[in-house]
């Protein structure tokens, strides 16, 4: 199965990075996750720091500190295709999205998203439609939790169900 990279770009909170790491390994659909620390969550020593966010769990996932977005995405240009999630109509339905190899899915920071140059560095756009637009967005683990939840249904016939 062809797994899915994820790219996120100056995440806010650390609670939130352990539960996007936590729920990477259970989805079992995350090959690696690239964070820009521009809001500096973490020190010198980031693995102890992730394995103590996400509870012990980051011992099965890549997880890869960069410094700046727009140059990652410029130099895996032909590594992946990038895809922005971004609120609006514009984008693509992630109901109605193919997922395909090489993805790297690209998220923004909890409270504004993703810049606009980094909107423009990626191949397309996907979002997540809302039935009541009274709110402006999922949070980041939520939305991480569709996006991955999508890519396991597409990937498995049914959901596979390790208690069986």
């Amino acid at each position: 199965m062809n797994k899915l990279s994820l790219l996120l770009v100056g995440p806010r909170y650390s609670h939130s990075l352990g539960e996007i790491v936590r729920t990477s390994i259970a989805a079992g659909v995350v090959e690696r996750t690239y964070i820009e620390d521009s809001r500096k969550i973490f020190q010198d020593d980031h693995e102890n720091q992730i394995q103590r966010f996400s509870a012990g769990y980051s011992d099965f996932r890549e997880i890869v500190l960069i410094k700046d977005s727009l140059e990652f995405l410029d130099v895996n240009k032909g590594n992946y295709r990038r895809i922005a999630t971004v609120i609006g109509p514009a984008a693509e339905n992630l109901f109605e999205f193919k997922y395909m190899e090489n993805d790297l899915l690209v998220l923004g920071e909890e409270r504004k998203g993703l810049d606009d140059k980094v909107i423009a560095a990626c191949d397309t756009t996907l979002t997540i439609p809302q039935v009541v637009n009274k709110y402006k967005c999922y949070t980041l683990c939520s939305a991480v939790a569709m996006f991955l939840y999508e890519k396991m249904r597409q990937a498995y016939e049914g959901i596979p169900h390790s208690m069986q």
